[in-house]
């Protein structure tokens, strides 16, 4: 969605957003977002998919306040967990051949990257780490907690280095935009569930959030739950 601030639409844009295309799951995609006078153009790796006509934006009256939010909306609450890369603004109007030739240069830049391997697990519940207070947190709005878990049956993918006592650790979102999670109260000892799972390494994004551990488990594997904060 692209949503822009003017003076006939209200103060998040939202009366006059405009779907630019689907963003899919789990693959590597190039988003390229062009006007030219009143057509508005969206292409995703390279093909055009949204065309707009009569859109007509004035922004005769910008404020410099006003900013470029991308993923989420200011303060949170829409939370997109995903991934940017080569973001660029420039002037100036883009075509077909044009959006093609930036998408096959992205594409040759990136190289081969891959997806990241998951693994579906039932699993129990033998340490649980509490919810950070907001104190603890201190300026933070959102935190991940650590619990330790110990796998009762791998449904699909498989799990590198796992201990003989199929121990695992699970990283999981306890705190969003400033409010515990429902699943998070839940989380007590002897809990049996299914989840999808990631190696942690595969989550850069991950590094700089608030993150609170009370196990010792020093050897098992540490995996990120992919679905912790949506259900």
């Amino acid at each position: 969605m692209l949503r822009i601030r003017t003076e006939k639409n209200d103060g998040n844009g939202t009366k006059k957003e405009t779907r630019l295309g689907k963003v899919e799951v789990g693959r590597l995609q190039h988003l390229l977002v062009s006007q030219s006078g009143e057509i508005l153009q969206c292409f995703i790796d390279g093909k055009l998919v949204t065309e707009v006509k009569n859109f007509s934006v004035d922004c005769s009256r910008w404020d410099p306040s006003f900013k470029l939010i991308l993923s989420d909306e200011i303060g949170g609450g829409r939370d997109w967990r995903g991934q940017l890369e080569g973001i660029q603004i420039s002037g100036g109007s883009t075509s077909k051949t044009d959006a093609k030739a930036r998408y096959e240069f992205t594409k040759k830049r990136m190289g081969n990257r891959s997806g990241i391997d998951r693994v579906v697990v039932s699993e129990k519940l033998l340490e649980a780490t509490k919810t950070p207070t907001r104190e603890e947190m201190g300026p933070y709005q959102r935190a991940l907690v650590e619990n330790v878990y110990e796998v009762q049956k791998i449904v699909s993918g498989k799990i590198p280095k796992m201990e003989g006592n199929n121990v695992i650790v699970d990283r999981q979102w306890a705190v969003m935009d400033g409010r515990e999670l429902e699943q998070s109260k839940h989380r007590k000892p002897g809990f049996v569930t299914e989840l999808s799972l990631e190696l942690i390494g595969g989550h850069p994004e991950l590094e700089g959030e608030f993150l609170s551990s009370d196990h010792e488990r020093f050897g098992p594997p540490v995996l990120f739950d992919v679905n912790s904060k949506l259900r």
